[in-house]
């Protein structure tokens, strides 16, 4: 639906469509019917034809290969028909006794067996609104978080009754529009974990910016001083220093900026190397794989806005302290600390261990917030390495294994069975086995009391409910095996597969027991009680409307006449589905009594095993080409899935550095800053002891009790840190447990964590480094 919000599916008449046009909560409103040309082009027999103004036709922006979006009067053709009858950008075409201007040429996915090519016309609104024909809208809000209220109010005032309507997802989930009737924890945890790593993302920039504001101000408090000195107010200094902030941020944030554009540019590009590469060398820049960056103005401009934002919110306390500055500390390079109680110097024998001491008491506020900004940085990489720990274990434990006997799968586009001779050809390859397949889903009229007691009193059966939302979506898949192989599967088994005639199948009586927990680890349960013998099914979850009757599809009755507790054969089976066999030739006269209402995508499957992979995949394809268009099949192996493994984890490897990277420098950017701002206002009490005596190895050993306890409260934090925040993630992502994620970390987390304690370690020793330099100047003011 491109960028829109709602899409009404249906047609709807004029007068609605023109109610839309005037609704005050609707930016702007697209508008498109069909028309279903005789005349076809090349091959095809007919042309669909598709009307579309210029908000409908933004949303065909992401299937644009070349060229532009038509404008009014232009059309835009899909590559395979224009390869056909061999049109080029810019040509024309002729359409109804009409010309028209090729702009546009997009990704074409119609099937071999489909008889229509799809084209593309731009009519204006106004043409479309005046022509009286029912149309079909995509809507955009001017409040987009007022989308699922106000688009329910439309449909009710519709003339036009029984509509179908969709939201546009992808788009409305990306700008955290949430859907009222979701559980907000439950299907939106992605979004909430976003959400909590963006808030701690600004928290530790906002750390840092008030530390490093604080250490840059510092060289200019002698000159605020002498300002007011002179007569300048704390109106005055706040003004000059606010200005002084707006000049000198531009720089950084611009470079910033462009910084964080080349870093994207250089990581979208390692990614799509990867990605080429792994695909064996085809053309994959295509809408569904190149990654690119595209600047939106508005969102460089939120950038902009929000890192100035935090640079001005970041300053604002430093400013407040640095304007109230009294102009004697000032005089002294001395920066009005926080009032609070001051500790007398204990002395217990060990004078080191008792000045540091002291200095923690009477600083305790600084030592706070320095603490805490090591622990937000911290906190900010354990969420990062924990998330990318959940999405390793996902695929790790919560994927059914889609080969374990068979070692390559096909996937054909087509309407009817596969030809004889194709499946001869690739019989006749050097091959152990090969299984020959349609599937389909249909829906089961549940009743509760067919179900075992088993799974009921295990509470599996609450499981399920809550997995599939209701019971009215029990979803039953009906596999239809070629003939001659499920006459094997069924002998391999003792059973008759003459029984097997009209509606009657075999049914594979299991279903998860626990669907809170990974599919590793699930247990298979009987589902049915034995004395089940029909399911009654439906073609629709819901009831539609056809022709002014609403109806569910083809409704009818399978008749079970075996079950059994494991795959007929080795195919991938959910969990959550039943999932029934029958021969092929059944299949086929079952379902052709559906009404397949705009279903016009149907498959049909072959699963190969052999020892030659390589060489009987490029065979297969070879084959495969002689049969079907490029884009009506699909080959996929163990080989294929053990190159996108790789690929995954070399691409894990890659973000992963580029997060390192920005931790590094964020995580020392933060410990420098802290510790400069920190120890800052000890330059005269180190100057101090230097004048009365002290020597450089008990300045040391002072320094050296400083880092113990900084380092001592930040490492003991982090274990800490770390469950608190795998306790989180296994509430928002509920299968895994605390224990899980602690146990399959990621060993670059392990690295994380060294690396924070260096970085933190790393700019103690540097501040305190500084610390002892300034020893050896001479103090100004005493």
């Amino acid at each position: 639906m491109g960028g829109s919000q709602f899409r009404i599916i249906s047609t709807i008449s004029s007068q609605d469509a023109n109610n839309l046009v005037s609704n005050r909560h609707i930016e702007k409103v697209g508008f498109f019917n069909t028309k279903e040309l005789e005349k076809g082009f090349g091959s095809k027999e007919k042309t669909k034809l598709f009307k579309m103004d210029d908000n409908a036709m933004s949303t065909r922006e992401f299937s644009l290969k070349e060229g532009k979006l038509p404008k009014d009067g232009q059309v835009m053709i899909s590559d395979d028909m224009a390869k056909e009858i061999g049109k080029h950008l810019g040509d024309n075409i002729e359409i109804e006794d009409k010309i028209y201007h090729i702009s546009g040429i997009y990704y074409g996915t119609t099937h071999g067996y489909q008889n229509f090519y799809n084209i593309y016309l731009n009519v204006s609104q106004e043409i479309l609104l005046e022509s009286g024909e029912e149309l079909s809208p995509f809507i955009w809000y001017k409040n987009i978080y007022r989308t699922y209220s106000l688009s329910e109010e439309i449909m009710n005032n519709l003339e036009t009754k029984d509509v179908t309507y969709g939201y546009n997802d992808l788009y409305l989930n990306r700008s955290f529009v949430f859907d009222p009737e979701m559980d907000l924890l439950k299907d939106y945890s992605s979004h909430i974990l976003v959400f909590a790593l963006f808030i701690i993302l600004i928290i530790l920039f906002y750390s840092i910016i008030v530390n490093l504001f604080l250490v840059q101000e510092s060289k200019s408090i002698e000159e605020y001083s002498k300002l007011k000195s002179i007569g300048a107010t704390n109106k005055d200094i706040s003004k000059i220093i606010r200005l002084k902030i707006m000049y000198i941020s531009q720089i950084p944030i611009a470079l910033g900026m462009l910084l964080s554009l080349g870093l994207i540019k250089i990581l979208f590009l390692i990614i799509n190397s990867v990605d080429k590469y792994f695909s064996g060398g085809k053309d994959l820049y295509s809408i569904y794989t190149h990654l690119d960056l595209k600047l939106d103005f508005r969102i460089v401009l939120f950038v902009y806005i929000l890192s100035f934002l935090i640079i001005y919110i970041g300053t604002k306390k430093p400013i407040k302290k640095l304007k109230k500055n009294s102009i004697l500390n000032g005089l002294k390079g001395k920066i009005r600390d926080k009032k609070h109680k001051k500790h007398d110097l204990k002395y217990t024998g060990n004078i080191e261990k008792n000045l540091s001491k002291q200095f923690y008491k009477n600083s305790k506020y600084n030592f706070r917030f320095t603490g805490i900004t090591f622990k937000i940085g911290f906190l900010l990489m354990v969420f990062i390495m924990v998330a990318i720990t959940y999405y390793s274990m996902d695929k790790k434990y919560n994927r059914v294994n889609k080969y374990e006997t068979y070692d390559i799968q096909g996937e054909y586009a087509t309407l009817k069975p596969l030809d004889e001779d194709f499946i001869k050809e690739i019989k006749e390859l050097k091959i152990e086995d090969l299984v020959n397949f349609r599937k389909e889903i249909v829906f089961l009229d549940f009743d509760p009391n067919i179900v075992s007691n088993k799974y009921k009193n295990t509470g599996s059966l609450s499981s399920l409910e809550e997995k599939i939302g209701s019971f009215d979506n029990m979803r039953v898949e009906i596999f239809g095996i070629e003939d001659e192989k499920f006459k094997e599967l069924v002998l391999e088994r003792g059973l008759n597969p003459d029984d097997y005639v009209g509606n009657k199948a075999i049914l594979l009586n299991t279903m998860g027991d626990d669907f809170n927990i990974p599919v590793s680890d699930m247990k298979d349960i009987k589902f049915l009680k034995d004395g089940v013998t029909e399911l009654s099914l439906s073609e629709y979850e819901n009831l539609i409307e056809v022709k002014g009757t609403k109806t569910r599809g083809y409704e009818f009755t399978l008749n079970v006449e075996d079950k059994i507790d494991t795959p007929l054969f080795d195919y991938t089976v959910m969990k959550h589905y039943l999932n029934v066999y029958m021969p092929k030739s059944q299949y086929i006269e079952l379902f052709d009594n559906f009404l397949r209402i705009a279903d016009l995508d149907q498959y049909e499957y072959i699963s190969v095993k052999t020892d030659n992979i390589e060489e009987i995949q490029e065979s297969i394809n070879n084959t495969s080409i002689e049969y079907f268009k490029v884009d009506d099949y699909f080959l996929e192996s163990k080989l294929d899935e053990k190159n996108l493994v790789k690929k995954r984890n070399i691409i894990g490897s890659v973000l992963a550095i580029f997060l390192s990277l920005f931790f590094v420098v964020v995580g020392f950017s933060n410990s420098y800053f802290s510790f400069y701002n920190l120890f800052l206002k000890r330059k005269d009490e180190f100057l101090l002891y230097k004048s009365i005596g002290m020597d450089k190895t008990l300045l040391e050993s002072i320094l050296e009790q400083e880092r113990k306890k900084i380092l001592f409260s930040f490492i003991f934090s982090m274990p800490f840190i770390v469950l608190a925040v795998t306790y989180i993630m296994s509430k928002l992502f509920t299968i895994f447990r605390p224990i899980d994620f602690l146990l399959n970390l990621n060993h670059l987390f392990i690295i994380v964590i060294v690396g924070g304690c260096f970085i933190t370690d790393l700019s103690v020793v540097k501040r305190l480094f500084f610390m002892f330099k300034l020893t050896t100047e001479v103090p100004k003011f005493l």
